[in-house]
């Protein structure tokens, strides 16, 4: 028996999917800058002319690319992560799929924290759309503690963006050290002290 033929709808889709992972290879290796839609189209198995009419531009590769990411880490696996009976669990379970994700997806992380570098060292194009997920990534948080302040799990007191703020920056630092340092920064050993350190930023009542 013949196997089903793809649709019109699933080839695209597929091929979209294809090159998306080669721009986020390519990204890992050698950054944004140094990356040419060439490139893309070889690694992907697709044409450039193929990769230009899906994205319109490198530019838009990378916004794709961006949303791709955000999609998968912020749709897929922290907002059913919040889905919990408190404010702080559901945060620190939010911890714990951020750092599962430097085992699940390696290199789609480090594509990421390459972008980061790369918008510090002048690509605005790449720092615009870096600071837009990072904003994303933050109201996360946000969202969250005002959930917990709401129903009295945490001090009224508290100001939500700026313990929001710490979480991400202790996330941050500890998922580029284990990018940089894997064997001295082990994520899963890591685990239990970050959770702590966020633990311990919660303003509970």
């Amino acid at each position: 028996m013949q196997a089903q033929r793809q649709t019109q709808v699933e080839r695209k889709a597929e091929s979209e999917r294809l090159i998306l992972a080669a721009a986020v290879e390519l990204f890992a290796k050698q950054g944004y800058k140094n990356t040419t839609v060439s490139q893309v189209a070889a690694l992907s198995g697709y044409s450039a002319g193929l990769v230009s009419h899906r994205f319109g531009s490198k530019f838009g590769l990378l916004v794709a690319v961006i949303k791709w990411v955000a999609e998968n880490l912020l749709e897929a696996r922290l907002l059913p992560a919040s889905d919990t009976a408190t404010a702080r669990e559901a945060i620190l379970n939010y911890v714990r799929v951020c750092i599962k994700e430097l085992k699940l997806n390696p290199t789609r992380v480090r594509a990421m924290y390459v972008l980061v570098g790369e918008g510090l060292t002048g690509e605005p194009e790449v720092q615009s759309k870096i600071m837009a997920l990072n904003v994303a990534f933050r109201q996360v948080f946000t969202d969250l503690i005002h959930r917990g302040i709401e129903s009295g799990e945490f001090s009224a007191m508290a100001d939500a963006e700026d313990i929001a703020g710490v979480i991400v920056a202790v996330l941050r630092g500890v998922v580029l050290l284990a990018l940089l340092d894997p064997k001295q920064f082990d994520p899963g050993r890591l685990t239990p002290i970050v959770e702590a350190s966020v633990a311990a930023a919660l303003p509970i009542n």
